[in-house]
């Protein structure tokens, strides 16, 4: 009698849904596969002999993530903005010039002062020649060129 045996990994879909894929940077469907090793007998898997854990697909990149990718938080539109003024101050942008840029932007004025006071979270230095304010990590000043270390 001729035994035809051998191992195989396989993976099954444990559920599925949408989710913000990390390489799209917006929601997507996903399917969370379970991965296993299986002992087949004539090409037929009889049992499990051991568990390779789980993986997140997603469904449009087809790129796979960690579980723990489906308790992630998105930002907000308002977190994200945000975040894009603290990047433009941090480039050297004086503060009152990221208000008029949002201000520009169809944004009133004290909506445009908060978001750039909670996004420089107090941490700003003045320069001692013109008096333009900046986020603390910028050393000179965009206006006259003062060191303002």
């Amino acid at each position: 009698m001729i035994f035809i045996g051998g191992l195989s990994d396989r993976q099954k879909e444990v559920s599925s849904g949408s989710f913000t894929c990390p390489h799209c940077g917006i929601p997507r469907p996903y399917k969370l596969m379970q991965a296993g090793r299986y002992f087949n007998l004539y090409f037929i898997p009889i049992f499990r002999t051991k568990d390779l854990g789980q993986y997140v697909q997603c469904q449009i990149c087809q790129r796979n993530f960690d579980p723990q990718v489906l308790t992630y938080k998105a930002p907000s539109a308002s977190e994200r903005l945000e975040q894009e003024i603290r990047q433009e101050l941090q480039s050297g942008m004086p503060l009152h010039m990221m208000v008029e840029k949002l201000i520009a932007q169809k944004m009133d004025r004290t909506t445009a002062e908060l978001y750039v006071k909670r996004a420089s979270e107090g941490e700003t230095k003045t320069c001692t020649q013109c008096s333009f304010v900046y986020l603390h990590g910028v050393e000179r000043c965009l206006n006259c060129g003062t060191s303002l270390n």
